[in-house]
This record gives structure tokens, sequence and C-alpha cells, in this order.
């Protein structure tokens, strides 16, 4: 139990490093976190700087972080409502 905790620490830093301080690169990061599915191929290329991403692509896939970034926001407003005290 003790080597999750030591192994997962930097982990959680880098993660909240990057929700402080590039919240684009969280954006992305929580994008990729959920994915079940193995990269495409051409991800892959893009990753290794074998294909240049096109316009056309990397505005769908900026869509697909601002609608995961939506979805957060939603989340988070709906978690504080539920979780509200009314006054009497």
């Amino acid at each position: 139990m003790f080597t999750d905790i030591v192994s997962h620490k930097p982990i959680v830093g880098l993660v909240g490093h990057l929700k402080t301080h590039f919240p684009a690169m969280y954006r992305l990061y929580v994008i990729l976190k959920d994915r079940t599915d193995p990269p495409t191929d051409d991800e892959l290329a893009i990753a290794s700087t074998a294909k240049v991403l096109d316009t056309e692509s990397a505005n769908a896939y900026l869509g697909q972080v601002e609608a995961a970034s939506a979805n957060l926001l939603s989340m988070f407003a709906k978690q504080s409502q539920e979780n509200a005290v009314s006054e009497i």
C-alpha cells in the first residue's frame, strides 16, 4: 500500500501543476486519460512528428478539449448545487 501511494504522488503533483498553470494541457490530459481505445496510426504519427496535424483535424481535436472542459464545469456546478445547504 505504501509503495502505491509513493509511486502515485508524482503523477498527482504533475496533474495539479498542469491544472493550475496549463489549463489547456490539463483538459487534453483529461481527454486522453478517459479514452478507452488505443491511439490510431494517425495519432501515433502525429505524436512522433512523422505527420503534421492539418488545421481541420486540429480544430476538431480542440473542439473535443473544449467539450470536455464544459462537461467538467457543468459537473462541478451540479455537484455544488447538490451539496449546497439551504437555510431555513
